[in-house]
């Protein structure tokens, strides 16, 4: 809210110390207004967060925000790109696929052939979009797309046989002043259903916000 006002009010000084905010979410709303206010604080704030952030929507953002970036300044975004990209992905996380295909997208504007090599790698990832933002961005760089590779495949999770027994039907959200009981669908999400479960045994949700709720289509949660 703080970062809206700010930016209505043209108060640029305000929405860089937001950007610069504990929390990720403060940061990527920063980060937006800053691109949208066409200020220059916005590639270092940018840069700073693919540097030391660790939300994926704010890596997103942080890559989407240095669109159409100078000549002088496209060499050290490449660097800390490339960096950024490759923590992604050395975690492996089925949930870094929007960042690392943003930070795809970025490469293809901002590296210099001679390093095109370093994307060779992302073509025959584990994730297929990752594969087609790599490949993107490789043709964009040296003008022709990449020979095809062994891709990279793993098992999806699979939950135990006796989890699969003993799915839950409901779950309920305690809120601080109420609660809101869900109906789990057993019968056809068998394994989302067991992914949830395992997830709330292991305490993940305990503790977090929703931080979004738009009537009749969405509710958002899960953010520190």
């Amino acid at each position: 809210a703080a970062v809206g006002v700010a930016a209505t009010l043209q108060d640029a000084a305000t929405v860089e110390a937001l950007a610069r905010d504990s929390h990720a979410n403060v940061r990527t709303a920063a980060l937006d207004a800053l691109f949208r206010m066409k200020s220059p604080a916005v590639v270092p704030e940018a840069l700073n967060a693919l540097g030391d952030g660790h939300d994926f929507q704010l890596l997103m953002t942080a890559a989407r925000v240095l669109r159409g970036l100078p000549a002088e300044s496209k060499d050290n975004a490449t660097e800390i790109l490339l960096a950024t990209l490759r923590r992604l992905t050395e975690a492996a996380s089925d949930m870094s696929r929007d960042p690392r295909v943003a930070i795809l997208d970025r490469l293809g504007e901002t590296m210099r052939p001679e390093r095109a090599a370093d994307l060779i790698t992302y073509t025959t990832d584990f994730d297929d979009d990752v594969i087609n933002a790599a490949t993107k961005a490789l043709t964009a760089v040296v003008g022709s797309a990449p020979s095809d590779g062994a891709k990279k495949r793993r098992y999806p999770f699979q939950p135990a046989e006796r989890e699969l027994w003993d799915l839950p039907k409901f779950a309920e959200i305690i809120f601080d002043d109420g609660k809101v009981t869900l109906e789990l669908r057993q019968d056809v999400a068998p394994v989302t259903v067991a992914t949830f479960a395992r997830l709330v045994r292991e305490h993940a949700y305990d503790g977090k916000t929703l931080h979004r709720v738009v009537p009749n289509f969405v509710v958002q949660g899960g953010s520190p």
